[in-house]
């Protein structure tokens, strides 16, 4: 809806869900039904390595918050603003009991002081505190998949991180922003985390799962199961696709 010039433009658009390549079927019908263009859903790719994956140990237990960068509440918005002094607080609660790993989207900072809400200088002091509560702060989106081979802990908003974090198996706290409307695809995902509407209940959810209760842990195993089936195979099912599609509309030369 955002970008329609782009997308009437796209001959073969392999979608990340269902409801996207229903969402595109819905917005340019007459272009499908005269094969000008064509939408698949084989799963996606990216996915697959996290299913899983082999955990790192830290010697402690390893937490990571991961804020959105947008606080428009219609994409489930940002907790960023309300947690960012509680999460270091759980340095000085826990001291050496736990490794914190702060991931901002990349977009965040500047986003922070677009909307005014942070300065340059108040973002580098916020760093510097992180930096003396011996906090991580990862930097690039390139270095996510080594970064959380160490997490028994999640804690994020909505994103689209979530589906990777999901498949490690590892408890996840997902702070909910109210009246967001997430994909459906998530609603699975979310009967199987550990819903916060406050940082009192994200506090009890770790408290709770430090101590080694995790009553989610079968259904998430579950879950992430079958969204591996539903993924795993899918860069090769792609391919397929584009062959078969060249292969469709090869010229005969005779």
């Amino acid at each position: 809806e955002e970008f329609p010039n782009f997308w009437q433009n796209v001959y073969l658009y392999f979608a990340s869900a269902e409801t996207v390549k229903s969402d595109f079927e819905k917005n340019f019908p007459q272009d499908l039904s005269m094969n000008y263009q064509h939408v698949e859903f084989f799963g996606y790719p990216a996915l697959k390595p996290y299913y899983k994956l082999e955990k790192n140990s830290s010697g402690a237990t390893c937490i990571m918050w991961s804020p959105r960068w947008s606080f428009d509440g219609k994409i489930a918005g940002s907790h960023f603003m309300e947690y960012k002094d509680d999460f270091i607080a759980l340095s000085k609660k826990f001291g050496d009991k736990v490794k914190l790993i702060f991931r901002p989207h990349p977009d965040l900072f500047n986003e922070l002081m677009r909307k005014k809400f942070m300065s340059r200088e108040k973002i580098m002091a916020y760093d510097e505190t992180l930096k003396a509560n011996k906090i991580h702060r990862q930097t690039t989106l390139a270095g996510m998949f080594d970064s959380i081979r160490p997490v028994d802990i999640f804690i994020t908003d909505y994103s689209s991180i979530m589906c990777p974090l999901f498949l490690t198996g590892r408890p996840i706290i997902y702070c909910e922003f109210p009246n967001a409307i997430p994909l459906p695809e998530y609603e699975e995902m979310f009967a199987a985390m550990y819903t916060a509407h406050s940082w009192e209940d994200v506090e009890r959810y770790v408290d709770d799962l430090m101590a080694g209760n995790d009553p989610l842990f079968e259904k998430r195993q579950e879950i992430a199961k079958r969204l591996y089936e539903l993924h795993k195979d899918s860069a090769q099912k792609i391919v397929d696709r584009i062959i078969q599609d060249f292969k469709d509309n090869e010229l005969d030369d005779d």
